[in-house]
Order: structure tokens, then sequence, then C-alpha cells
């Protein structure tokens, strides 16, 4: 199971983050996977600026686990988040 290690799961990503969380070379390929899959939309901050919750990245990379459908991407598993403990 994938679950990003953060005190905060409302916390915001920046689209730099994500990337580095699934292991992509390009932006195109985040907003690739919103429009062909169920990866989750960002939040609209101001007209340039967009963030992801780390809690729907975490929904995401669970359901993602579950279903075994491995796309563009490369997940990398991280530590267990202890929060949830």
């Amino acid at each position: 199971m994938f679950y990003l290690y953060m005190k905060n799961t409302n916390e915001l990503l920046k689209v730099n983050q994500v990337m580095e969380i699934l292991k992509c070379k390009s932006k195109s390929t985040i907003y690739n996977l919103m429009n062909e899959s169920e990866f989750p939309k960002p939040i609209k901050l101001t007209e340039r600026s967009t963030r992801w919750q780390v809690s729907e990245i975490n929904k995401w990379l669970t359901n993602r686990e579950k279903q075994k459908n491995y796309s563009n991407c490369r997940t990398k598993k991280e530590v267990p988040n202890m929060n949830r403990i």
C-alpha cells in the first residue's frame, strides 16, 4: 500500500512535487493522467497556481495499487503515514 508520509494530509503539493512522487519527467504526464483516469484534479489557487491535496494523491495511489493499473508513471513506495495509527 502506498502512503505519503506527511504530518498534514491536507497539505497542498505543487506539480513538481507530484511529479517527484510519481517519478514523472514532465508536467504533461500529470495532466494526461488527469484526462485519462481518475487522477485527482488540482485545486486552483490563482490563475497561474494549482495544487494537489496529499490526501487525494494518497487515495489515488491506494486505488491504483488495488487495481494494478500501471500506466506512464512508476510510483514510489513511501513510508506509511504514522498519523493513521
